[in-house]
């Protein structure tokens, strides 16, 4: 992860400007990348050896659902169009009645009518 970190800074070093970064903007960044960023790491990995599946999974959605709207809550970044738009997306497969069947049907000889007749 370090070293995926170590490149992506590398890669975007010609773009930077480093006289746009205030000494507010390097504390928070200092806070978030010695403080927030690893203990949030820590806990999602000994989380799980604590807690049921079901709870980390809910948990782990939450946090993707809820991070805008801390974002906007909290440090006040309003979010845009896309992001708003984007809470009405849902895969098709996981509405439809039929959808686990459709997954568990077999492959092999005689799949492609079971599948057939599935689709129908």
């Amino acid at each position: 992860m370090a070293l995926r970190a170590l490149v992506a800074a590398l890669a975007a070093a010609p773009l930077a400007d480093p006289g746009s970064v205030t000494s507010a903007d390097a504390l928070l960044l200092a806070l978030v990348g010695l403080m927030i960023a690893p203990v949030a790491f820590g806990s999602i990995s000994l989380g799980p050896r604590h807690l049921p599946a079901q709870e980390v999974s809910l948990l782990m959605l939450l946090e993707t659902v809820l991070g805008p709207l801390w974002a906007w809550l909290i440090l006040g970044q309003a979010p845009g169009r896309a992001t708003l738009g984007g809470r009405g997306v849902d895969p098709r497969g996981a509405r439809h009645p039929r959808a686990a069947e459709r997954a568990a049907a077999p492959a092999g000889r005689g799949s492609t009518e079971l599948k057939q007749r599935l689709w129908q």
